[in-house]
Order: structure tokens, then sequence, then C-alpha cells
């Protein structure tokens, strides 16, 4: 399995990354890194009833499945190892550098993944048709971008204003 020899590779980077990501905001002299909002990563890979996708994902690639499509059980790991290790990492990163981390993302997407008939992600034909290319793709859409802004704005709320009030 390519990609979990891939992400075992990469993963172990990520928080040199993210410290070199500090250190270029903390050059910037206006900005204080208790401001710094980072959020968790959404979940793609599960369909309504929140178990994970089956070939559905990228099927609708012109080439078609399988091909492009992955797996249930890919979408298992992908959901259960790669986007929970991304998760800790952001988490821990956020920690580190004193930024607000901004969880309840993953779990809002859990029945709405690319193959959930009410999907909050961008699938690669709604992608080529409403973006005119494929760079869209897996990316959240519209009510994904509400799910997202929604658990800012309560971060937000909460986190510069007074008793979280407006």
């Amino acid at each position: 399995f390519a990609a979990a020899r891939l992400f075992a590779l990469r993963l172990p980077r990520l928080p040199g990354r993210y410290d070199a990501l500090a250190a270029a905001l903390g050059n910037v002299p206006t900005l204080h890194q208790d401001r710094v909002f980072i959020t968790e990563y959404f979940d793609p890979t599960r369909d309504d009833a929140g178990q994970p996708c089956d070939g559905t994902i990228l099927n609708d690639h012109p080439a078609g499945s399988p091909l492009f499509g992955i797996t249930a059980a890919e979408a298992a790991w992908a959901s259960n190892v790669m986007l929970t290790g991304l998760n800790a990492e952001v988490a821990s990163a956020a920690s580190r550098h004193g930024w607000e981390f901004v969880g309840g993302i993953t779990s809002q997407f859990f029945n709405h993944g690319y193959c959930a008939a009410d999907h909050w992600v961008v699938r690669y034909g709604e992608s080529r048709t409403n973006q005119g290319d494929i760079n869209g793709t897996l990316h959240p859409n519209g009510s994904g971008q509400n799910a997202y802004g929604g658990r800012l704005a309560a971060r937000l709320r909460s986190g510069l204003y007074v008793g979280g009030n407006l």
C-alpha cells in the first residue's frame, strides 16, 4: 500500500514544517502568536451512515473505477490512520506554538463525505464542471465551508470576546 509508506515517510517531517511556519509568523511584527487559529482536517472518506466509502471516491474520474477509485479498506485507513495522524500533528503544533486549535470539524463531516448523498466534499466531476479544472476535488464544498466557518466563528467568539459575547 504505497500511500501508507509515503505517509510514514512524510509525517515525521510535519512538526519541523509547522515549526518553520511558526518562525515565519514570528517575523510578522503585528501578529500575535496567540491569535493564530489552526483547524483540524476534515474527513472526506465517509458515507451517509458514517461508513467508509467503498470504491466511490474518485470513481467519477473519466478513466473510471477501480483504477482511480479507492476501496473501503483504503478509505478506512485514510480516516483512521492518516487523518488521525495529521490532526494529532496540527494539535501538537498549536500547543507548541501557542496557537488556537479549532477542532470539531472532523466529526461534523462524519456523514457528509465524498460518497454521501449530502456530501460536503467537492467531487471530481463537480470540480471539472464548476471550477473548470480538477484542483477543487476533495476540498470542502459550500456546505463544508459553512461547517468550517461555524467552528471558526464559535472559537473566535469565545477567544476574542469577553464571555464569548459580541
